[in-house]
């Protein structure tokens, strides 16, 4: 025998060898055709006994007494038993079926499992072989990929549009129809390189769209990118490979205590005035003010909820609901945002008798003098005209928002409080990025500090009398 061969062999091994069943052993055993050896207490067969054992033996005289005794491989007699049973994942395996006395060859394929059946051990050894080799030819067929704008619009249709707002799904197919697809379109999925999109973003930035703009570009293509790998059509997303263009963040300009009264006298009596109010008393966006409707409102009980925001998306005018739980919120009214909404209903009340058969019925608060949604520029217009008018320097409409933080602020109002007011989900949004400290708030805290570090008078006279 070889070094490599057990002396003694376990029931299994013996079994496995022969292939027989360990149960067909014992009975061989048994009958005193195998010897049997004790090592310690458990029972082994000695190694050398099968060569004389197999040679003494035909398979149609070992099956005429219900063992199926099949010629062992060489490997078997060379090797370690032990061993050689491991077999490498994905080599499959051949194994007789007891039901019907099939030999079967079963391997994985991907997630399921492959089964070819033969009469004889030899056959399904060659049927698992073919159907192996089956199984490598499809693997490694090339799979042509589609151009990236093939792709885009099916990642479009099927992914996107069934999950984001209809705004959103907007915004997605303008910049891939208007920017990925003349630039990068033509490419194949597969052969997209970081090098592509860098010189596209680069090319962008030199046309004069703003890094914010470059930026999303680059996000929206790196969501695709992320839906093609789980779709397990390509293996990395190369937009993570380029980094985005540094956006300079806007400085904030928010109204302090004195600018934002002198701004409400100023635009006392205009028409959109309490839109003014509601964004810098409440702090409410531009797109959730418009969408605001009378039924959101009750003057009464003074508290108004947030439900919708005003969109328009391709051409056409949506109410939408907030992005998140947050913005969907209920606040109470400061009086004078009452008195401001209470002169705009009877505002509107004139303005749809004055209007007659050219009133659009709307339930929106802030209307045209027709009754028909504002857009959002052309309050933008009215906003800097109103600020001109009352003297005070250009703002954007969105620093109403940080103005409605910072007064709170500085009214030692509880930032938790000031987050629900303005709708955030986290504290340390509306912390970092909504409230602006004046240069009083800081001076109140330079005082207070002096007050509690200046030694008190009656400390000083001590400090005198002892030295």
């Amino acid at each position: 025998m070889s070094s490599g061969v057990p002396l003694r062999l376990r029931f299994s091994e013996v079994a496995q060898i022969l292939g027989l069943r360990q149960k067909q052993v014992s009975d061989l055993v048994s009958r005193g055709e195998l010897p049997v050896a004790l090592v310690g207490e458990q029972a082994r067969i000695p190694a050398s006994a099968l060569l004389p054992f197999i040679a003494g033996h035909n398979a149609g005289a070992i099956a005429s007494e219900g063992t199926a005794l099949i010629d062992p491989p060489s490997v078997w007699l060379s090797t370690s038993t032990r061993n050689s049973r491991k077999r490498r994942y994905g080599t499959g395996s051949v194994y007789q079926r007891s039901a019907d006395g099939l030999w079967c060859g079963a391997i994985r394929d991907g997630a399921t499992s492959r089964v070819v059946y033969a009469r004889s051990r030899k056959a399904a050894e060659n049927k698992l072989a073919r159907l192996k080799a089956e199984i490598r030819k499809s693997a490694s067929a090339p799979v042509r990929l589609p151009k990236l704008s093939v792709f885009l619009d099916q990642w479009l249709i099927e992914s996107v549009r069934p999950r984001v707002r209809p705004l959103t799904y907007a915004s997605y197919t303008l910049n891939v129809r208007k920017h990925l697809d003349p630039d990068l379109g033509h490419i194949r999925l597969d052969q997209l390189r970081p090098d592509h999109l860098q010189k596209l973003m680069n090319s962008k930035l030199l046309d004069g769209l703003s890094p914010k703009t470059v930026r999303y570009i680059r996000q929206v293509l790196s969501n695709a990118l992320n839906q093609a790998i789980r779709w397990n059509l390509i293996s990395r997303n190369i937009a993570t490979l380029v980094s985005p263009p540094r956006v300079q963040r806007f400085e904030t300009s928010p109204f302090n205590e004195g600018e934002a009264r002198q701004f409400l006298r100023s635009v006392s009596g205009h028409r959109l005035a309490a839109l003014f109010t509601l964004g810098l008393a409440l702090g409410l966006r531009q797109s959730e003010a418009l969408g605001l409707r009378w039924t959101d409102i009750d003057l009464e009980a003074g508290v108004l909820t947030i439900r919708y925001q005003l969109m328009r998306v391709s051409g056409q005018w949506q109410l939408a609901e907030p992005k998140t739980k947050s913005s969907r919120r209920t606040l109470a009214l400061p009086r004078i945002v009452i008195e401001a909404l209470k002169d705009r209903r009877r505002s509107q009340e004139q303005e749809r008798e004055t209007a007659g058969a050219r009133w659009t019925e709307s339930p929106l608060v802030f209307t045209t003098s027709r009754g028909t949604p504002l857009h959002s520029s052309d309050v933008v217009v009215s906003f800097h005209k109103a600020l001109a008018a009352a003297g005070l320097k250009r703002r954007r409409f969105h620093d109403l928002r940080h103005s409605c933080a910072t007064l709170h602020l500085v009214q030692a109002i509880s930032p938790r409080v000031v987050m629900e007011i303005l709708g955030h989900s986290e504290i340390a949004v509306t912390m970092e990025t909504y409230t602006h400290v004046p240069n009083a708030l800081k001076r109140q805290a330079a005082d207070r500090i002096d007050e509690l570090l200046r030694p008190s008078s009656q400390y000083e006279e001590a400090n005198r009398f002892h030295s």
